[in-house]
């Protein structure tokens, strides 16, 4: 098997392709990657690829998998300079639209549950009683996952 840019580390993934072109090669590996849950090595991936091959659907790809490790600044970063190419279809704006969105509900939920512990903090007027603040998030979001 060939890499674009050297193995990803500590991982060994067996794909079937007709193609030899290496970008594509690595990029099967990094949709492969996704599908395993293995968000680290899919962003190496598609970071690794997206310097190499800046195109719209590795970018979609590299922004999708910071989004479901969790990294909401870096995806919507990235989200927004593919909204601001001009050659992207509705359609995919129209999903990316939908990922920023639910970024946005994540931040406020987020900000949200923060403030309100603060609040109750403060209500116990300076006393620190080892209060600690947990935010839980859902793995899924409720909008589905955007088909990019």
């Amino acid at each position: 098997m060939s890499y674009a840019t050297g193995p990803p580390e500590d991982t060994e993934v067996s794909i079937t392709t007709s193609t030899s072109d290496p970008v594509e090669i690595l990029f099967q590996i990094g949709l492969h990657e996704t599908q395993q849950g293995n968000y680290p090595t899919t962003i190496k991936i598609f970071s690794s690829l997206a310097r190499e091959a800046p195109s719209p659907r590795i970018q979609l790809e590299l922004a999708r998998a910071l989004f479901l490790d969790r990294r909401y600044q870096e995806s919507a970063e990235v989200f927004n300079d593919i909204l601001a190419r001009p050659d992207i279809p509705w359609t995919v704006q129209e999903n990316i639209r939908a990922y920023l969105e639910a970024i946005d509900l994540i931040r406020r939920g987020i900000r949200s549950a923060a403030s309100a512990a603060s609040g109750r903090r403060s209500e116990r007027r300076g006393v620190d009683a080892g209060v600690r603040v947990s935010v839980r998030r859902s793995g899924r979001i409720p909008l589905g996952t955007p088909k990019c």
